[in-house]
């Protein structure tokens, strides 16, 4: 039979028993090959260019099983394989690869698979005149691990090109220098038995540069690790990726069982970087150079917290780039276990304020939607700022783009990450204050309608100082207990929700001084942010105007003179009345003037008309309320 290149010889049966189990007596051997056809084994050597792959030397390989497999006994079975002084290299290509030897073998007497010895008793090569030797032993795999291997040798990456054609869309260049060597049993480092185990060597990667089509580029100015069996000390690490930089030093302990048991590894790290691109390392970036535009997050994934991972990293970050948040003088610790990141504390600069973030990242319950609960610190913060990075804020605070000043904010925020790590608004929850003594509020169709109705343009414009909101965020609404904002000598107090379709439903309180009918109001703020429905109180401004008649004279009427308040208060109404029509039309006009094509016109007619309607009864029903208390209040009118 063939395998790709090679031919091997089966000889040899098999026979299936009446009791389940299967007897054999099987051989494979290839005599001697040449040695290019143990290499069409590996896909990428095979798919790429083998025809121009130039060989010397034969190896030989040979393998057999004999006797019999029922449940967990195994038959005796072996494997060798040969290679002697072989050479490789690519026509029209510099440099070789020389002085390849391997022997090679796995063995097993019969019974158990825990009596399996693998045998790599010799590994060495020399790569464009750099050369290089490995060797392995390993018996007992199932019951007690016992292991000896050892690396020795230097590898130029830059002589990888000069060997193999690695085409245009990858570049290649560095030196790797190893002396490791390790022995012992697996059962001493469960124990943390080191002293039986013998581990000692360096590693180093110096001045290597990686480019690959479609990713980052990577550059490791220099990586060194010294190892002993207890624990791995990384003395430097300075590396690029992208725009990304990243030093760190420290040690890792309980890697020899990471590595060979997937077991937790455990250590420290200090890590520090001056820019660090989380939407370059993640996915697509539209960022380029110092200047920081919006990233295309499109093709952000969840990063994966491994659950083998003990960590502790003492980070200090001059930058991070996420989204389109920008994150300066990052510095705490973090530590990573159990499938999750945690913060304590993290300070960082964010939003043109300062912040500390007390909370964890976890992909412990699913990797496919991680879950944040944070504690969050906000310091003098700025809302344009904080609108512009956070799709977060546009969707449940869109009043923000509109908002000029800075806010403090503390909070408890809970939520679960969708596949491309935004939140999912409609699992967040949140409980909060936010504070802020410097607010400005410009151009904001509710406080525009509303001063249109009270006649007041004090309200278009806000400038508010000491304002004070606590607020909760739960099934996808964000809700605020009443709260006060001072104008001068206006006082409005606000409470409601805002939900994540942007719709409304608030109740406001105002006090005008000398405002006369209009001086104390409330009203119904229904739609949306940027189409507000606002509704006046109507009970409140006849009460008022009532009020305003009998208890003062703003009116100019004798309190003695019945006739004349009477009269008074009719003609308050009537005005009040005619207020909001006038307001009503107004609008209408505004929407008739704003319609851009003959349907969109007709649709903003019918739009102002109904307005206007619903002011016109709102204006009956102020005449009608206005008699109701002359009954009241006088027993009757003629």
């Amino acid at each position: 039979m063939s395998l790709n290149a090679i031919v091997p010889n089966l000889d040899g049966w098999v026979a299936l028993l009446d009791d389940g189990a299967m007897d054999m007596d099987l051989k494979i051997n290839t005599s001697e090959i040449n040695f290019k056809e143990i290499l069409s084994l590996i896909p990428a050597i095979y798919q790429n260019n083998f025809d121009k792959l130039r060989t010397t030397g034969n190896m030989s390989l040979t393998a057999f099983a004999k006797g019999r497999m029922a449940g967990e006994n195994m038959p005796q079975f072996g494997l060798t394989l040969g290679v002697k002084d072989a050479t490789l290299n690519y026509e029209g290509m510099p440099a070789s690869v020389d002085g390849i030897n391997i022997g090679a073998s796995v063995s097993n007497p019969g019974g158990s698979l825990d009596k399996t010895i693998i045998d790599l008793s010799e590994f060495r090569l020399s790569m464009a005149g750099n050369p290089f030797k490995a060797a392995l032993y390993a018996s007992t795999p199932i019951s007690d691990l016992n292991f000896k291997a050892t690396a020795d040798g230097t590898v130029h990456l830059g002589k990888i090109k000069d060997i193999y054609p690695l085409g245009d869309s990858i570049t290649l260049s560095g030196i790797v220098t190893a002396d490791l060597q390790f022995a012992g049993r697996m059962s001493d480092i469960e124990k943390e038995n080191y002293q039986n185990i013998r581990g000692e060597g360096t590693l180093t990667v110096a001045d290597m540069d990686l480019t690959m089509k479609g990713l980052p580029a990577v550059a490791v100015k220099k990586a060194q690790a010294s190892v002993s069996a207890k624990a791995m000390s990384l003395s430097q690490l300075d590396v690029k990726v992208g725009k990304s930089d990243i030093q760190a030093h420290g040690s890792l302990s309980n890697y020899l069982a990471y590595v060979l048991k997937n077991e937790t590894i455990k250590g420290s790290l200090t890590v520090t970087s001056s820019l660090l691109d989380l939407n370059e390392l993640m996915g697509d970036s539209e960022t380029s150079g110092e200047e920081t535009v919006e990233a295309d997050t499109t093709t952000l994934s969840v990063i994966e917290v491994p659950k083998n991972i003990d960590m502790t990293l003492s980070a200090d970050f001059k930058k991070i780039l996420f989204q389109k948040m920008e994150l300066d003088n990052v510095t705490g610790k973090l530590i990573v276990a159990d499938g999750a990141v945690r913060m304590t504390p993290l300070s960082l600069n964010a939003f043109g304020g300062a912040m500390v973030a007390n909370g964890i990242y976890s992909t412990a319950e699913s990797v496919v939607r991680p879950m944040v609960n944070f504690d969050l610190d906000i310091q003098k913060a700025s809302f344009e700022k904080t609108f512009e990075q956070l799709d977060m804020i546009q969707k449940i605070v869109p009043i923000f783009a509109k908002t000029g000043g800075t806010y403090s904010v503390k909070v408890d925020l809970k939520s679960a990450l969708d596949s491309q790590m935004s939140p999912d608004l409609s699992s967040l929850t949140a409980d909060g204050v936010i504070q802020s003594n410097d607010i400005q509020l410009q151009n904001i169709e509710v406080f525009s309608q509303l001063a249109t109705l009270l006649k007041n343009d004090k309200l278009k414009n806000i400038e508010a100082k000491d304002l004070k909101i606590s607020f909760t965020i739960k099934d996808g609404k964000v809700k605020t207990s009443p709260f006060d904002m001072k104008l001068g000598n206006i006082t409005m107090n606000l409470s409601g929700v805002t939900g994540l379709d942007q719709t409304i439903d608030y109740r406001a309180k105002i006090n005008i001084p000398g405002a006369g009918a209009l001086s104390n109001v409330s009203a119904t703020i229904g739609g949306t942010f940027s189409k507000p429905s606002i509704k006046l109180n109507t009970d409140e401004v006849v009460k008022n105007a009532v009020t305003n008649v009998i208890a003062s004279e703003v009116l100019g009427v004798d309190a003695e003179d019945i006739e004349a308040q009477k009269a008074a208060i009719r003609k308050q109404a009537e005005e009040a009345g005619n207020k909001l029509i006038a307001t009503a039309k107004s609008e209408s006009e505004k929407l008739i003037s704003k319609a851009s094509n003959p349907l969109a016109k007709v649709a903003a007619q019918a739009a102002g008309k109904k307005l206007v309607e619903e002011a016109e009864k709102q204006a009956q029903k102020l005449k009608n309320e206005a008699e109701k208390l002359i009954e009241k209040q006088y027993g009757g009118s003629e």
